[in-house]
């Protein structure tokens, strides 16, 4: 039964992304693609490859200082490894167990337990999404310079003011009377409360998290900011400063396979506010798109080696080994 509704939720959105993506691809004529293929775009593709892979450095640097916090550690490589393979299993592989779960389940094999595990993978999304937040939030006074919309800054203030309230609410579930906390969710989740808050209120470790989520966020709007210039796109690197974090923010809400259709709707309508054609905002977020698959390849190649060759040196030893 749990596979079915694992299948059957794949499987819508599968039929979202499909039909989003479709209807957006129809903006593009054969023309604008084919004028597109030159060896600038093939450059800022490499270049998005690398800074997608540093973004994977970087959260697996975020995720380790989290870690310490509960006494327990993990070397940077592997950091980087689960992390690249959890982008991986997000992009090809969704409807199995996720790339945060493939990242829980590496991490058990480590000898932790998968309260701890689930609890410091959780903490660094949490961590993640209030820098997310943050940074959006410091580009609002910006937002003038790149488009007048009310509605576009009005929606921008309350994105930002439910995702804040949403993290506050979690980090009060720790100020829960003890006698509340018989049950063993409650419980995790109290201790994630507590985690979360020492990522973000204590000022060192804070000030690292926050300033690697940046490094991160930075990264991904030079990916895009290669592709445009690329394209020769009339955007600047304020224009996609104030517009990627919320278009980061919105394609990962888990309504479509990877993220497709969603963020290109969403650069159609962000893009559309400078006067950027539609089959253009398509293209450059499908570049995007492309990149970030081109790069989960390598957790994918890290995910082979640390299942099926172990898998098959351990057979080659025999069972007396």
């Amino acid at each position: 039964m749990k596979r079915l509704k694992s299948t059957i939720f794949f499987l819508i959105k599968l039929a979202i992304s499909v039909s989003l993506f479709g209807y957006f691809i129809s903006f593009i004529e054969p023309a604008d693609i084919s004028r597109r293929l030159d060896w600038p775009l093939a450059l800022a593709f490499v270049i998005g490859c690398l800074l997608l892979l540093s973004t994977a450095l970087f959260a697996g640097l975020r995720w380790r200082l989290i870690l310490r916090e509960t006494a327990q550690t993990v070397p940077t490589g592997m950091a980087f490894k689960s992390v690249l393979i959890g982008y991986f299993f997000d992009q090809f592989l969704p409807a199995t167990i996720g790339g945060d779960g493939m990242r829980i389940w590496l991490f058990r094999k480590t000898g932790v337990s998968f309260a701890l595990a689930a609890k410091s993978i959780v903490s660094d999304r949490i961590v993640g999404l209030i820098s997310l937040l943050l940074f959006s939030a410091l580009s609002l006074p910006f937002l003038g310079r790149v488009t007048d919309d009310a509605t576009l800054a009005s929606g921008l203030v309350l994105l930002i003011g439910l995702g804040l309230a949403f993290v506050l609410a979690l980090m009060a579930v720790q100020l829960l009377p003890h006698a509340w906390r018989r049950h063993a969710f409650l419980t995790w989740m109290a201790e994630l409360s507590s985690l979360t808050t020492i990522a973000l209120v204590q000022p060192t470790l804070a000030g690292k998290t926050i300033g690697l989520s940046f490094l991160s966020l930075g990264a991904l709007v030079g990916v895009y900011y290669a592709i445009a210039h690329a394209m020769q796109l009339d955007v600047s690197l304020l224009d996609l400063i104030v517009l990627i974090p919320p278009v980061v923010l919105l394609s990962a809400v888990p309504i479509s396979f990877a993220g497709w259709g969603v963020r290109e709707g969403i650069m159609v309508f962000a893009l559309g506010k400078l006067g950027i054609d539609a089959s253009d905002a398509v293209i450059l977020s499908a570049g995007f798109g492309i990149a970030y698959a081109i790069a989960a390849l390598g957790g994918g190649g890290f995910w082979f080696l640390e299942t099926v060759v172990r898998k098959d040196r351990s057979a080659a030893q025999g069972p007396g080994h």
